[in-house]
């Protein structure tokens, strides 16, 4: 089941975060800066602006919350986040966020996410949802550099 997110949520969306970051980045970022993202983006203070400012969602199974996707609204409408508990990978829960979020937006709408270089599961989850590659950039986080790849779609 796919539902908003609510306050409530916020300790399992913050477990998740840490747990999904953990298995997904811990040959690309470095761990201390894991930690120092984690506790930047995944506090009790931003996520509760993000509940309440985008198009936040929990997905769950037997009422256990195993991820979250995080869309914005405006300009440019982007997909910020989908993270799923390690424990649910490849179940289609990614696929379930995404077509959940991309429902709240009018046909025609261009849909951005931006990805790490190196995350080929996530690359390839965007690629068989049919977004393409746009640019890749590199960022630099005190003094690791990062390529993200921008890829996008226009939904139907």
């Amino acid at each position: 089941m796919i539902r908003r997110a609510t306050y409530e949520d916020i300790p399992m969306i913050q477990k998740i975060a840490v747990e999904s970051w953990r298995q997904t980045y811990q040959q690309i970022i470095p761990p201390k800066l894991q930690q120092q993202f984690l506790a930047f983006d995944y506090n009790y203070r931003q996520l509760r602006h993000r509940i309440d400012t985008t198009l936040f969602f929990v997905a769950l199974q037997q009422d256990v919350i195993v991820g979250f996707a995080n869309f914005s609204i405006g300009t440019r409408n982007e997909l910020e986040t989908i993270y799923l508990s390690p424990a649910v990978f490849s179940e289609g829960i990614g696929h379930q966020l995404l077509v959940t979020g991309e429902s709240f937006y009018p046909a025609g709408t261009e849909l951005y996410v931006r990805v790490n270089a190196l995350n080929e599961r996530a690359i390839a989850f965007y690629t068989a949802h049919q977004f393409t590659f746009v640019e890749q950039r590199l960022e630099q986080i005190e003094t690791i550099q990062f390529r993200t790849n921008t890829m996008h779609k226009i939904l139907l």
